[in-house]
Order: C-alpha cells, then sequence, then structure tokens
C-alpha cells in the first residue's frame, strides 16, 4: 500500500495532478527540492490508471513546502468536483486550465526579487511553517522589518 516514502499515489491536488510519495518510482532514490520545479512536481514515471505512464505529478519531500508549493494546473473552485482517478489530467498533460502559481509562490517571487535573492534562498531562511521571520531575516542579513515588508501582507489580508 502506498505511503508518503514509497513512490506511489497519496492523494491529488486541487488542480488535479496526483501528490506521489518521496521516492522517484525510476531509481527509487529519495527526492529532494533541489530534484523538483517551483510547484514542488517533475515529469517522470508513475502508476496512472493500471498502467505505468510518464506525466507530471507532486511529490512529497521532507523539506519546505513538503507537499505542493503551487499549482501547474487551474485548481478547482468550492463547489466544483475534485479531478481523481482516470478522470484527472491526461498524462503529459497540462492539467484542467494550463497554469500559473498559487499566490503563495507568487507572493515568495515577489518578496525574492525585492531582496535580491532566490526564491530557493527565501525558502531555505523560512523554513517549515510557521515561518520564523526574525530567525529568517537573521539568515538572510535584513531586518525583519525589511523581509515583512518584501512579504507583504499574509494571505487573508491579516
Amino acid at each position: 500500500m502506498p505511503n508518503e516514502m514509497t513512490s506511489g499515489l497519496v492523494g491529488y491536488a486541487l488542480d488535479g495532478f496526483g501528490i506521489y510519495g518521496m521516492k522517484d518510482r525510476a531509481t527509487g532514490r529519495l527526492l529532494h527540492d533541489g530534484d523538483l520545479d517551483a510547484c514542488h512536481g517533475t515529469t517522470g514515471l508513475v502508476d496512472w490508471d493500471g498502467k505505468l505512464v510518464s506525466m507530471y505529478h507532486y511529490v512529497l519531500t521532507p523539506e519546505y513546502p513538503y507537499t505542493v508549493g503551487c499549482f501547474r494546473g487551474t485548481p478547482v473552485s468550492a463547489g466544483q468536483p475534485m479531478l481523481r482517478g482516470g478522470e484527472g489530467p491526461a498524462p503529459g498533460g497540462e492539467g484542467p486550465g494550463g497554469g500559473a502559481g498559487s499566490g503563495r509562490e507568487q507572493r515568495l517571487a515577489r518578496a525574492a526579487q525585492r531582496l535580491g535573492i532566490s526564491i530557493a534562498t527565501l525558502r531555505q531562511a523560512l523554513g517549515p511553517p510557521p515561518p520564523d521571520l526574525a530567525a529568517a531575516a537573521r539568515k538572510l542579513g535584513v531586518s525583519e522589518d525589511a523581509l515583512r515588508e518584501a512579504l507583504g501582507p499574509p494571505p487573508g489580508g491579516g
């Protein structure tokens, strides 16, 4: 039975793409953030609808953001049915709606640009949720106020 440490399917993101365990199906190697794209996904071999196919999917890792960093496809809205199983995106396809990143990913990208650093450097400094902004600011060599200003208000306006 698949779990977070295998290469099997563990769930679906709101854009219909599968979320798979931490190991690469082809090599059995544990995957890390550096192996994945900004949305925390990759194109590789997965078991899909009873067949082994190469398609885009998200991957669990032991590092932040752990699962989905942004959406590659367009997430479903409240009230829409969740795409899953054989009804999900076609192998190798772009997923429902094609897609830009999530608000969180866009926020990180803007903050990294304002601070003159990479998104990966910012993610590493922020660490796992909830972020310790004072510690992150020290790691980045900026003031906590500068980091807060670069990040902007948290989602939901709080």
